[in-house]
């Protein structure tokens, strides 16, 4: 299965994975990204906003508008998570205050924009398929549902990271990040969308399919290499503040040594676990995956807040089950080569 040449609305909480899809984004062919919108998880949604639009200007992208969403979750205390993405959310990259860079509005205004805007540059003035994307917690979403389901019906297609299904949790035994900070957001989601036709249902990409595809210091360094600058070290235990000519690069080589790092620490392997960039990747039609119909029942409270049960029909999502994770690191520096 392949997703072909669209728009993107990108819903974000931006810590190091985020960047990594972020930068997919801005430099794939096939794919304009009209929006992005941020909220709490990996760290707040407005250090998520900050994040995004030094990511965006890295990439030369100065005209995508930014935008904070939801703060808190719907019902739980925030919490974030410094200890996996750095104080600030990209590890040891240097991002400057940009407050003018983040637009006042309501990010549902945001993505009814980005629906709604004019089909300028495509082939006989027909508007492309619009696809909304979820790399955090889906407090957005499900405040979107909230207020006008009709809007979210809009899009094309939604695709979603989070979730654990018959996989081990990355913040419990049994929860995956995103949905256990939100958990509420979550079975909001999957309620909303449990017996809708197949071809409205979610793409989901849970643990169970992100923890399959492994970047290596390797893969970073050839894709410095490629673009003709220094390769990183990237050696445990080092931290080397990089910089090379190209921002995009400097930014993600100083934010991935953090990320190298932590995996090496919790997880005993100096590798990174790129899930948002998979999520983005599934969207450009150039990585074959597979999915699955699968019902959907998120825990609320105790040990199963946040878990992803798989329940009989009816479907509310379909999960993906195979993915080319090889073409996945093929596409991403595809689209980093494009930034030269």
């Amino acid at each position: 299965m392949n997703l072909g040449p669209r728009r993107v609305v990108a819903d974000v909480d931006t810590g190091i994975d985020d960047a990594c899809a972020l930068s997919w984004l801005a430099g794939t062919g096939g794919v304009e990204l009209m929006a992005c919108t941020t909220v709490s998880g990996n760290t707040t949604a407005e250090l998520a906003a900050r994040n995004t639009a030094a990511v965006l200007d890295a990439c030369g992208v100065n005209d995508v508008p930014v935008v904070v969403g939801n703060t808190v979750p719907r019902e739980v205390p925030l919490v974030t998570t410094p200890e996996t993405h750095g104080p600030t959310g990209l590890g040891h990259a240097h991002v400057p205050e940009r407050p003018d860079r983040i637009a006042d509005a309501d990010f549902l205004e945001v993505w009814r924009d980005a629906l709604d805007a004019p089909p300028e540059g495509y082939a006989g003035a027909i508007v492309p398929p619009t696809t909304l994307l979820l790399t955090g917690p889906l407090t957005n979403l499900a405040d979107a549902l909230d207020r006008d389901p009709d809007l979210v019906e809009r899009f094309d297609q939604i695709v979603i990271m989070g979730g654990s299904f018959d996989h081990p949790g990355n913040t419990t035994d049994r929860a995956e990040w995103n949905t256990w900070c939100d958990p509420h957001a979550a079975a909001r989601v999957y309620e909303h969308f449990t017996g809708r036709p197949e071809a409205d249902l979610p793409i989901v990409c849970g643990l169970d399919i992100t923890e399959t595809v492994e970047m290596h210091p390797a893969h970073l360094r050839g894709y410095c290499s490629s673009a003709g600058v220094p390769e990183p070290r990237l050696r445990p235990g080092e931290v080397e503040e990089y910089e090379c000519r190209l921002p995009v690069l400097t930014l993600l080589v100083n934010a991935l040594q953090f990320y190298f790092q932590f995996h090496l620490d919790h997880d005993g392997q100096y590798i990174v676990h790129v899930h948002d960039l998979l999520a983005a990747v599934l969207i450009g039609g150039r990585v074959t995956f597979e999915t699955e119909l699968v019902g959907v029942h998120v825990g609320i409270e105790g040990d199963a807040r946040g878990a992803t049960e798989i329940t009989p029909a009816p479907a509310a999502a379909r999960r993906v089950r195979h993915v080319d994770s090889g073409a996945v690191f093929v596409d991403w520096g595809r689209a980093l080569r494009s930034f030269r």
